[in-house]
């Protein structure tokens, strides 16, 4: 659905976008820590329609680079991800 902007599950083409936010609330968060201390947004895309929804990573969020960053100097199996 990010890329097409077609539901498919109903093929409706009427996608809303809920762009990830970083605030005091954790509803678009990941939990990147296993202390809790650290987060990662994603967007969402919901068909209007059925309302079927797709979750992407928000690359550009500086958790995820910090977390990815660290993660590809430990190896994927040194990860503290939880």
């Amino acid at each position: 659905m990010k890329q097409t902007h077609i539901c498919p599950k109903c093929n409706c083409v009427d996608i809303a976008r809920i762009k990830a936010f970083s605030s005091t609330s954790t509803t678009s968060a990941v939990q990147l820590s296993k202390w809790g201390t650290s987060f990662g947004f994603y967007d969402r895309y919901v068909c209007t329609r059925c309302g079927f929804m797709e979750h992407y990573a928000n690359l550009e969020d500086k958790g995820w680079q910090k977390w990815l960053k660290k993660r590809n100097q430990d190896g994927p199996l040194d990860s503290d991800f939880v």
